[in-house]
């Protein structure tokens, strides 16, 4: 193989690292969070925030690339913005994972009482219980298979939306919802949590770390647009079927329309995209408690499966809502820490380049988007 050959698989390699890490379980409530506050609208909120959460990651790239040795994304922060930031950044993403494990936790049971029936309550736990054996056990098989995982559920994503592309009805599309301040910052944390890619950052750094930071800063772009373009798809194709009947679980009220088959189809795109998602969150999780605050094993376990399954018997069950919280808080948290790392680097020389005029308008504007929605997700909450 040339070297031009090896340098573009190398760059392909990248792509499909932003890009799996990007789609997940997210996309499932992509449909309805937008249906709530009408097409067109959800649309242009989708491209906002996936502007926002793109800079964010080229930042990011930035600094990786800066730096001698393998850094994760809070070794880059403790090392120029501190030990307190990095404890903002440790509790926000701490937020982030328990949120998609109750989440996952919640949408699982109604995929799977939507294929056998029976109490969404029931299922839930049944799932919460089995997958959590794989977080007890250390089992990384999921890890293993995430390739193979990723591209599965991208394809079976694809399928489903070409096949609904020719059943679609326009008047579906042109159904404004009457929306509140509530619906859409209910959106925009959807959204935000659905486009979330930044721990692909360090693993894009080590595929192309002999090349330059502009190939790096190609493939963040590239993988980052793919998703948000499959999103917008899967968006316009699931409400053009199911108009304002769209579903929480974008899958589970296609059957109604679709048939039985694609209740199946679905709901197998939506098992695998949440069950992978759980397990390697979870053991994410148990291994923060591990190693970065050095707890004993068994304790590291049960803090990492208390919080999410208390949660869920205690009454938090609501699948939009909760990865609505999670996006909207936690993640526009790590998004502003993420814009003020970049800032400070470059302001104090430590990357190339000056602040100029044109990026300093870019900080403030992705940082202001972030606050205002993280803001107005605490708003939501409390008022």
């Amino acid at each position: 193989m040339s070297k031009k050959q090896s340098v573009f698989w190398s760059f392909v390699q990248a792509v499909a690292i932003v890009s799996g890490t990007i789609i997940g379980a997210g996309v499932l409530g992509v449909p309805y969070a937008i249906s709530q506050v009408g097409l067109l609208a959800g649309l242009m909120l989708l491209l906002l925030v996936g502007f926002c959460m793109c800079a964010v990651m080229l930042y990011v790239t930035e600094v990786a690339h800066s730096l001698e040795g393998r850094h994760q994304l809070t070794g880059y922060i403790e090392k120029y913005l501190g030990k307190q930031a990095k404890r903002v950044f440790t509790l926000a993403i701490g937020v982030n994972i328990y949120g998609a494990l109750l989440g996952y936790t919640i949408g699982q049971g109604e995929v799977l009482s939507s294929i056998f029936w029976g109490e969404e309550f029931i299922w839930s736990l049944m799932f919460f219980l089995s997958f959590s054996l794989f977080i007890v056990f250390g089992i990384n098989i999921i890890k293993k298979l995430e390739v193979f995982l990723t591209i599965f559920v991208t394809f079976l994503l694809v399928g489903i939306t070409v096949y609904m592309f020719g059943i679609i009805d326009t008047e579906n599309l042109l159904l404004i919802n009457s929306f509140s301040g509530m619906s859409i910052m209910n959106t925009y944390g959807v959204l935000l949590f659905a486009c979330f890619g930044l721990t692909a950052v360090p693993q894009v750094r080590e595929i192309l770390k002999k090349q330059s930071v502009s190939l790096m800063k190609k493939a963040v772009v590239v993988g980052s647009i793919l998703p948000i373009v499959l999103y917008g798809l899967f968006a316009i194709a699931v409400i053009g079927v199911t108009g304002q009947n769209t579903s929480e679980i974008a899958v589970i009220q296609l059957g109604e329309q679709l048939g039985r088959w694609v209740v199946v189809a679905g709901s197998v795109l939506a098992f695998f995209a949440m069950a992978s998602s759980f397990v390697a969150l979870g053991l994410a999780q148990r291994t923060i408690f591990e190693y970065d605050h050095k707890l004993p094993k068994s304790l590291s376990i049960i803090a990492t499966l208390l919080v999410p399954v208390s949660l869920y018997v205690f009454g938090f069950r609501n699948f939009i809502e909760v990865i609505g919280f999670v996006g909207g808080l936690s993640l526009s948290l790590v998004g502003m820490v993420a814009v003020v790392l970049r800032y400070k680097m470059r302001a104090s020389n430590n990357l190339k380049g000056s602040v100029g005029v044109k990026s300093y308008m870019i900080y403030s504007f992705v940082f202001c988007f972030f606050l205002v929605g993280m803001v107005s997700t605490l708003l939501m909450v409390f008022l």
